[in-house]
């Protein structure tokens, strides 16, 4: 999984140094859930959508000092990164075929580019099959390109983020015994 993930420098000698409970747990949390939920919307307008199974697996998920967010599809960092030449999974690259091309366009005849009459039955599924195997023969020998979505989507959060960071330092400060 293709993930970002937030850290803030030196947090945990201020945990060790104060009650962390009653002073930054809450600012911390908001902060975290906040620049998280950011990212995910800005990946989610980045990430290329076929069936959109990438973009609704992106997800936030805090835990005590750190935000983690990243889709839960398999295929996520493959799409994010590309891959080199392997030999994908046929099943999922005739599913890919039956979405992106659809009846209308397998109409038209792969050898001589004119509109032919509609496929159907075990014409249009044979059609498919070949296509699904050209692609797979094509990925085989080349791999996929990357399509960066994360990484992207993080440094478009960047400013929101710097401003949840302010309003973090601030509630923080308001909370800091005797006002420091």
């Amino acid at each position: 999984m293709a993930t970002i993930t937030l850290r803030i420098t030196g947090l945990e000698q201020v945990l060790n140094t104060m009650n962390y409970q009653d002073i930054v747990a809450g600012p911390l949390f908001t902060f975290l859930k906040q620049s998280g939920l950011e990212v995910e919307k800005e990946s989610k307008l980045l990430a290329p959508s076929n069936l959109g199974h990438l973009h609704d697996s992106i997800t936030t998920r805090v835990e005590e000092t750190r935000a983690i967010i990243g889709p839960s599809v398999f295929y996520g960092g493959y799409v994010e990164l590309g891959t080199p030449p392997h030999w994908p999974n046929i099943d999922a690259i005739r599913e890919w075929v039956r979405q992106k091309l659809r009846p209308q366009v397998l109409s038209v005849s792969i050898l001589t580019r004119r509109p032919s009459k509609q496929l159907k039955g075990d014409t249009r599924q044979r059609a498919i099959n070949s296509l699904a195997f050209l692609v797979a023969r094509r990925i085989s020998q080349v791999g996929t390109k990357p399509h960066p979505y994360m990484r992207p989507g993080a440094e478009a959060a960047e400013p929101a983020i710097k401003g949840y960071a302010e309003a973090m330092a601030r509630e923080i400060e308001t909370r800091w015994p005797d006002g420091h």
